[in-house]
């Protein structure tokens, strides 16, 4: 399943969250990745994630569909 992430961390977890998803999703804006994840591999990323990320602060947000092209995906201005 297609799914973007998008995280919402305190600024001393940052470099933690985008080095952890580098390796599982693209990088594709500050504090959003993309890529396909199974529901099995999602679940494993969001609990390694929760492992160093503290509830009462930080958030992550997830958005899934079924393929990349289900919605139309406009970029302005520099793409990373």
């Amino acid at each position: 399943m297609f799914r973007i992430l998008v995280y919402d961390v305190q600024v001393s977890r940052v470099s933690k969250v985008r080095r952890y998803l580098s390796d599982k999703l693209f990088w594709t804006q500050n504090s959003t990745f993309e890529g396909f994840l199974s529901e099995p591999q999602k679940t494993i990323v969001l609990q390694q994630l929760s492992s160093f990320l503290d509830p009462e602060e930080d958030s992550i947000l997830v958005f899934s569909t079924e393929a990349d092209y289900s919605w139309e995906k406009r970029m302005i201005g520099i793409e990373k």
